[in-house]
């Protein structure tokens, strides 16, 4: 039946199996979809809830990070403006020195 079926349709009969084969894994794929369907959408759902919550971690690392060096930045430059108020009024250096001091401290 298999060599008739080639036969008069004129093809090999590799290409015959390949087709059955395909066949067959379609009709599996419509069954598993057809019957978890909503399983396999709850699946899809939580992969893309995890997704989204890591992709949201690596966000705030990375927002967390540049507020860490901002916050540096500007606790920096607190300091040394009240180095400046302090040479320039208790000390009662000259601007250029008392900047100069603050290089060197540097």
């Amino acid at each position: 039946m298999y060599t008739f079926v080639s036969d008069v349709l004129h093809v090999q009969s590799s290409t015959l199996d390949s087709f059955v084969f395909y066949a067959i894994a379609a009709i599996v794929l419509g069954v598993v979809l057809f019957y978890f369907w909503k399983v396999l959408a709850l699946g899809v759902f939580g992969i893309f809830c995890m997704s989204a919550i890591f992709s949201h971690n690596a966000v705030l690392e990375v927002a967390a990070k540049n507020s860490d060096d901002s916050l540096a930045l500007t606790q920096a430059i607190g300091h040394k403006k009240e180095f400046m108020e302090d040479c320039l009024t208790i000390a009662m250096n000259t601007k250029d020195s008392c900047e100069s001091i603050y290089n060197d401290k540097q």
